[in-house]
């Protein structure tokens, strides 16, 4: 099965970017790239996130959250951080924490999302993001792996990404099928 790019959506100074249309029964896996992610200002609280539904954008979620980062100071840190995971949450998942406002300090990522036409099981999803955490005391790269489930039986046909605190950032979003 070949991959296909289904749509592109680039936003400059927007507060979430939205595929409210073309998730359907076509294809069994769903792939969002997300390409130089760039908040507008700075902040150690801002986070990368996602959600989805099918009508809204407050499903119940299950999820782990693992880490690995090397900051300038030459400290290093991995692990998971259930801080940062859900346990039957309907929030938006936190994917990366403290992307800085400046042109080096974005960053990008994969999204999965598995058979989301499912009327019979919940919508499992895995993402990776790499990219710097901000222009903070701990400065560095950072890599995450988030994996859970979307608790719901009814189909999905739309997921958005923003910023947890709704601020503005800028852009660019793939969305294919498998």
């Amino acid at each position: 099965m070949a991959l296909t790019k289904i749509t592109e959506t680039s936003g400059s100074g927007v507060t979430a970017i939205n595929f409210d249309t073309d998730i359907d029964s076509t294809y069994k896996v769903y792939k969002f790239v997300f390409l130089d992610v760039n908040p507008a200002a700075s902040s150690s609280s801002h986070y990368w996130s996602f959600q989805g539904g099918d009508g809204n954008y407050a499903t119940t979620m299950t999820t782990t959250f693992w880490k690995s980062a090397h900051y300038l100071d030459g400290a290093a840190s991995e692990g998971p951080d259930m801080g940062l995971a859900q346990h039957q949450e309907s929030g938006y998942q936190k994917l990366f924490q403290g992307p800085g406002p400046g042109s080096t300090e974005s960053l990008s990522g994969e999204l999965y999302l598995f058979n989301p036409s499912s009327t019979a099981f919940v919508k499992h999803f895995i993402c990776v993001t790499s990219g710097i955490y901000g222009p903070y005391a701990n400065r560095g790269v950072t890599y995450t792996q988030t994996a859970g489930y979307l608790n719901i039986a009814s189909a999905v046909d739309r997921i958005g990404f923003k910023m947890l605190d709704d601020s503005a950032f800028d852009a660019t979003i793939q969305m294919w099928g498998l």
